[in-house]
């Protein structure tokens, strides 16, 4: 009987310890993968929306108030301004998975 407890001890043991691997695994993974797309530029498909969520400008642009030079300063800052952000949400992904890698670690 002693021993089935301890075998079964020792397979949750291996259990947990497996998890954390994977675990540790697939957040070096992440940060690899989260690293190249910044480095080529392809950001997830995801970030999409972000260029959709403040049509609103895009539609107040081109309204004839505005004179041609203003409404393309404003559209480039405007694009310059969602491409930072988008770049921003990449660092603290990768921060976070870093995080998450350095933890397993410990």
């Amino acid at each position: 009987m002693l021993v089935f407890v301890e075998v079964r001890g020792s397979i949750r043991s291996a259990k947990i310890i497996w998890q954390a691997t994977s675990d540790q695994t697939q957040a070096e993974e992440e940060v690899v993968v989260l690293k190249q797309r910044i480095y080529t530029k392809r950001l997830p498909p995801s970030f999409g929306v972000l260029d959709h969520s403040i049509d609103n400008i895009e539609q107040i642009l081109t309204r004839p108030v505005l004179d041609q030079d203003k409404c393309a300063i404003l559209s480039s800052r405007r694009l310059k301004t969602i491409a930072q952000f988008k770049y921003d949400l990449m660092v603290l992904a990768i921060t976070t998975a870093e995080e998450t890698v350095c933890s397993h670690a410990m």
